[in-house]
């Protein structure tokens, strides 16, 4: 038995923001462990054993974790899922349309466009090897995309209820787009979404297969704290955002350039939520 994998391959000559412009992570260290899917009851496969739509079951699930924490659970159904799937990648609902999408298309036109209602203001590539920043970014937005070259025995080992480990000499499969709002540095893993299931990784397994990952900026989010992550200097992620858009940016620039002292994991600075907020609905 084997589920549809659909993760096309990154372009990495696409113009993207990168998280390490923006994010100060100098300063801080991710904290040992996060555990956003806990509010999350049950993860839908979204036809994802049928047909190739890891990346927009990603994006569901994504929307999932980032609601439950912020306000109340929403759940996109399936057929918001596939319509979604079948404008970001041409399927048409035929074996030979079902061919994957990438990523960062996926995120540019969830940027542009709506699923289920919801719009994203920004999003940005996390550096893989770095795994403080990796990890900031999943506690500081709620969670990461992530994109593996997908090895044959991890299917064998999901389907086990397995963790997902280095097996040496497997041959990878294709490309498989995940998703992540756990991880656990006292058993050197992380906690992964795919096929209707929350599926442990290990750290080792990451550092082999991870081939992308990045951050999405969402209201949901940001809305439920009244806040901004403390890390995230955003005046740079505007100017960032204008220069490969051409677009105004959606964050206003820092009332003062000068250092401020951090409290916590964010800073209050509630006005800048509710001029964001107002975008995009």
């Amino acid at each position: 038995m084997s589920y549809p994998l659909g993760r096309l391959p990154n372009d990495p000559s696409k113009p993207r923001m990168k998280v390490s412009s923006f994010l100060n992570k100098e300063s801080r260290k991710a904290p040992p462990r996060i555990n956003w899917h806990a509010k999350v009851p049950s993860f839908p496969g979204y036809k994802n054993e049928e047909i190739g739509d890891c990346t927009c079951a990603g994006v569901a699930h994504m929307v999932q974790t980032w609601t439950a924490n912020a306000s109340s659970l929403a759940t996109p159904t399936e057929e918001v899922v596939i319509d979604f799937y079948k404008k970001v990648s041409g399927y048409d609902g035929t074996p030979e349309t079902d061919n994957g999408a990438v990523m960062q298309d996926v995120l540019n036109y969830w940027r542009k466009n709506s699923f289920d209602g919801r719009h994203i203001l920004a999003f940005a590539e996390c550096d893989i090897k770095d795994l403080n920043e990796c990890k900031l970014a999943a506690a500081e937005f709620g969670g990461i995309y992530i994109g593996i070259n997908f090895p044959s025995s991890a299917m064998k080992k999901f389907l086990d209820g397995k963790s997902w480990d280095v097996t040496p000499g497997d041959p990878i499969m294709g490309g498989h787009a995940i998703c992540s709002a756990r991880y656990d540095d006292g058993e050197d893993a992380w906690y992964v979404v795919t096929w209707g299931k929350e599926q442990k990784m290990t750290q080792n397994f990451w550092n082999e297969y991870v081939a992308e990952a990045w951050i999405v900026v969402t209201k949901d989010w940001i809305n439920a704290r009244g806040q901004t992550p403390n890390s995230v200097d955003t005046q740079a992620l505007g100017q960032i955002y204008t220069e490969l858009t051409g677009e105004p940016s959606p964050f206003p620039a820092n009332k003062s350039s000068k250092p401020t002292k951090r409290r916590g994991v964010f800073s209050s600075i509630l006005d800048q939520v509710l001029r964001i907020a107002g975008r995009g609905r």
